[in-house]
């Protein structure tokens, strides 16, 4: 009986500099296919109709605007897992661009072998970016809960009464800063089942990562009696991150 092997994943590669589409390219050729895109416009179309694992996104291609071009790409395709890359990395356009929905953040000259380890801890549901970058975004993260709860102080849970209580709890546990492996062995089932539970908890819940969610379940009372200290919270955050780039 013959078996079909598992066909490697689409990595969509959005770039106008031929030598950096080039050199993405050959480091993933040994384990994805990749398919190159040169402007915004071909980007969209694209990204619409593949709907790509993983869309590398070299930021320069889209000019003015680029967190809230992410967060138009990434309604095109909701379930690509955005890389963002740029040739100047800084710790304000970084926080835009993670808040924007993208999973990743990097330096566009990124070593080959650090490229391809950055796509598969994408590809597994995690954020890859800096460790003082994710410091910075814990802070950011903070001030924008305090403004939630100074601003709206009852707001109701009403988009946790969709969810199952199974659902609920590994929301709580995300909101703690539980990985996958750690909520699939607290709960007594597998990563992948637990993947499917979060990507139904995303779509019920209306956000687009881990980040959001985390913070989502910390401001409503439903799930947290109480805003997790900074401790606790810098803990949830730096869980979410990506390992510690070289």
């Amino acid at each position: 009986m013959a078996y079909r092997s598992k066909l490697p994943s689409i990595i969509l590669i959005a770039t106008s500099t031929l030598y950096v589409a080039r050199s993405w390219s050959q480091n993933l050729k040994e384990d994805f296919v990749t398919q190159g895109v040169e402007d915004l416009a071909a980007l969209e179309l694209v990204l619409a109709q593949l709907k790509p694992p993983v869309l590398l996104l070299d930021l320069s291609l889209l000019r003015n605007g680029r967190t809230r071009r992410i967060g138009s790409l990434q309604r095109l395709s909701v379930a690509t897992k955005i890389i963002a890359f740029t040739r100047t990395p800084n710790d304000a356009e970084g926080i835009s661009v993670l808040m924007s929905g993208a999973k990743g953040y990097c330096p566009r000259n990124i070593k080959p072998a650090l490229l391809k380890k950055v796509v598969k801890v994408v590809q597994w549901g995690e954020i890859w970016a800096g460790r003082k970058l994710i410091h910075l975004l814990i802070e950011e993260l903070m001030s924008h809960i305090e403004r939630r709860q100074k601003r709206s102080a009852t707001e109701v849970d009403g988009p946790f009464d969709a969810l199952t209580c199974r659902q609920r709890e590994i929301a709580g546990l995300i909101g703690r800063g539980a990985r996958n492996k750690e909520i699939a062995s607290q709960i007594h089932m597998s990563e992948k089942t637990v993947k499917a539970h979060l990507t139904a908890i995303f779509r019920k819940v209306g956000v687009s990562n881990r980040f959001r969610l985390a913070l989502f379940v910390n401001e409503h009372s439903q799930l947290e009696h109480q805003l997790l200290t900074r401790q606790t919270f810098n803990q949830t955050m730096i869980g979410l991150a990506g390992p510690k780039e070289s």
